[in-house]
């Protein structure tokens, strides 16, 4: 791909900001990590600087010793030009939930969405449009005040998506929402007063998996207060659910792999170290083959919340590294390969969107408290960049930021008002392969195999 001439694109965000931020926005930037980025999108070789690399390096250090807003934002829109190829970003529209500062709405990372606190929440979801120019953003759905709306799950066809929704007093319930009018519909999956359903993940023959509190159970430290919810599965031709995990502790984060294995997080309580038993686990569709992807035996990393998959690489997934106690689901953004290996920190390929790109596995209960920038909801968009919320400072406000694995962080949309979090792109995907369901529900008897681990090769 070639680069023509460039235009100088308003940096949204910029408008609001002042001469402080905009300075913040140049520092955060390195012209040789955007040249890499650059490099890495196009396929051109790394040892090799483009001729642009220079001048906007020597741009940006005219700006650092004399500021100039109006060419602070000239200069940050020739960046966000180059790193945001239309290949991968040029969409159209991108789903968001916006909330206000002062409640994000994130569960603590031993619990779930019905422990919220739901006091003063607004949210809402919306559409983004602009990404690579100025950005503009139109409500969808509005839910009634304090009542959360989140966790966004698209359609194959990017006509419809999914959501949690609970209003106070009331159980989590599934709602699908058609994009084109902004219609909610609640889903009939456990209708039960005393059951949460939410999270819920389209499988590829439109069957849905999502998470339920009918498992009964509570966290043992919190003397069972905080419900556990396992991974159901439901059928809407038949309205038939059946149960797929069977564990001590919570499930979170179902999502689809390209190769149509569902990748999940899994918590097990063992005894002191439950605070870093957080593990990336694979099943089958239909509940079997569930086994370890990564963290197995491993004390670090405590938890990976939001895991996904990495376009155009089968092994690479990313998450958002966080701690037992501490701030909630929020920490590091960082991309693991398993081909490297799965144990603490052998597979971790690096840290993205920040310039400390080395990968430790510390041992630590409040893992990423003092750790900046701070990242929630990645989405991936090419092999090694993503749209993500991030707050880049104590100070700073949670937008939506460019991310990658050369240390970039571009600001792309930021609100006073409003928190920028759970990018979603609407674009139409394909369909991963279908397994056939393996399980024979009618029968009540069931076959275990057992090996011998210290027979053969």
């Amino acid at each position: 791909m070639k680069w023509g001439t460039i235009s100088m694109w308003a940096v949204a965000g910029c408008a609001m900001a002042g001469p402080a931020t905009l300075r913040e926005q140049v520092e955060r930037l390195v012209p040789e990590q955007v040249a890499a980025a650059v490099r890495a999108q196009t396929g051109a070789p790394q040892g090799v600087a483009p001729d642009w690399a220079g001048t906007l390096a020597a741009r940006r250090a005219a700006l650092l010793e004399r500021f100039d807003e109006a060419a602070a934002r000239a200069w940050l829109g020739e960046v966000r030009q180059r790193l945001l190829a239309p290949e991968a970003f040029g969409v159209a529209h991108v789903a968001v939930v916006r909330r206000t500062h002062g409640n994000l709405a994130q569960p603590a990372n031993w619990a779930a969405v019905r422990e919220l606190n739901l006091k003063g929440l607004t949210n809402e979801i919306a559409v983004l449009t602009g990404l690579r120019g100025e950005p503009s953003v139109r409500p969808l759905y509005q839910p009634p005040p304090e009542t959360f709306a989140g966790e966004m799950g698209l359609h194959w066809d990017a006509r419809r998506l999914i959501f949690t929704e609970r209003a106070p007093g009331r159980p989590s319930r599934v709602k699908e929402l058609t994009l084109a009018d902004g219609r909610a519909v609640e889903l009939p999956l456990i209708p039960d007063p005393d059951v949460d359903n939410y999270a819920g993940c389209y499988l590829p023959d439109d069957s849905l998996i999502f998470l339920s509190t009918a498992t009964f159970i509570g966290v043992p430290c919190v003397r069972g207060s905080s419900w556990i919810a396992h991974l159901y599965r439901w059928w809407p031709a038949s309205g038939t659910i059946r149960r797929l995990t069977f564990d001590q502790e919570h499930n979170w984060h179902p999502t689809v792999l390209d190769d149509g294995r569902v990748l999940y997080l899994r918590w097990e309580y063992s005894d002191i170290p439950h605070y870093a038993a957080r593990l990336l686990f694979t099943m089958n569709p239909d509940g079997t083959g569930q086994r370890a992807f990564y963290g197995s035996n491993s004390y670090w990393p405590n938890g990976v919340f939001f895991p996904c998959q990495m376009p155009g690489d089968p092994l690479r997934v990313a998450g958002i590294v966080s701690g037992h106690h501490g701030v909630p689901r929020m920490g590091e953004l960082v991309v693991f390969d398993p081909g490297r290996g799965r144990f603490e920190a052998d597979g971790a390929v690096a840290r993205a969107g920040s310039p400390n790109r080395a990968v430790k596995p510390v041992i630590l209960d409040n893992l990423v408290d003092a750790s900046w920038p701070k990242f929630l909801d990645p989405t991936p968009m090419t092999r090694d960049a993503f749209l993500v919320a991030a707050q880049p400072g104590p100070n700073a406000l949670w937008g939506l930021y460019y991310a990658d694995l050369h240390g970039n962080l571009l600001l792309l949309h930021e609100d006073p008002q409003w928190a920028v979090l759970e990018p979603v792109p609407l674009v139409p995907r394909a369909r991963p392969p279908q397994f056939p369901d393996s399980v024979a529900a009618s029968k009540k008897t069931g076959l275990a195999k057992i090996v011998d681990v210290y027979s053969g090769p």
